[in-house]
């Protein structure tokens, strides 16, 4: 199957929920990260066709808006809603389309894109500590799980299968179903937001704390290693004061 971006991005256009786990048009940059992500490592190869995303951002700077906060961000603050912000996006990028482009510096994969899986770098020290040098400052759930998704809808177009990636991706999923009843149709970034109060920074935390736990076997209903630690602080704390009183009495 050859994938170009004008397929992958009719495909999202037509599911976004599919692919990027919601609207906000900042998950397609982390949903092409995976994707690219996954034809690195797997094939070396990059998605077919003159004009990709980069290329739409470089457009977009010099004909639209040059500021810092990007053309994403900047389709949400011109319209009422995440839906139209990602409609927006799709026809900003037919105008672009429609204009002469040529791509001077194709884009090369870089060494660490070519060593690691998708799940080494969720894993990774950089994406723990710094999530924002993916991300930007918010959505970095919602982000990692859009990348994750375009790095397994990548592998299942060029005919990858039970890759530990797409096993760990699906029963994670599927592990947090069963430990979240009452959450059944979300996905793991709208998950732990939820959960985190849409503190971005506690979301991180808990999102690790459970792959973690997870990757090592537990069943669903264990607790964290973060809340173990508190509760046995907690408990430690309590006895440690009926001691003292006891040796008051």
């Amino acid at each position: 199957m050859k994938v170009t971006w004008d397929s992958l991005l009719e495909r999202i256009r037509e599911e976004p929920l599919e692919h990027l786990g919601g609207f906000s048009p900042s998950l397609l940059i982390a949903y092409f990260n995976g994707y690219e992500h996954a034809l690195i490592f797997h094939h070396d190869a990059n998605i077919a066709g003159d004009f990709g995303l980069s290329d739409f951002r470089k457009w977009f700077a010099t004909t639209a808006y040059s500021g810092p906060q990007g053309w994403a961000r900047y389709c949400l603050l011109i319209t009422k809603s995440e839906e139209q912000a990602l409609d927006l996006f799709f026809e900003f990028w037919k105008i672009a389309k429609s204009g002469d482009w040529t791509n001077d510096s194709p884009k090369q994969p870089s060494r660490d894109q070519r060593r690691r899986s998708v799940l080494e770098t969720v894993n990774s020290d950089v994406m723990r500590e710094k999530p924002a040098l993916y991300f930007g400052n918010d959505e970095w759930l919602r982000g990692i799980w859009a990348m994750w998704n375009g790095y397994i809808k990548a592998e299942q177009d060029i005919g990858i299968e039970g890759s530990l990636d797409q096993e760990v991706f699906v029963g994670f999923q599927n592990w947090l179903r069963q430990r979240y009843a009452f959450a059944q149709e979300a996905n793991f970034g709208k998950l732990f937001d939820f959960l985190a109060l849409d503190v971005s920074k506690k979301a991180l935390e808990a999102f690790y704390d459970h792959l973690e736990l997870f990757l090592e076997g537990a069943p669903h209903d264990a607790n964290t290693k973060r809340f173990q630690t508190f509760l046995d602080e907690a408990l430690a704390s309590a006895l440690e004061k009926k001691l003292e009183r006891e040796g008051d009495s």
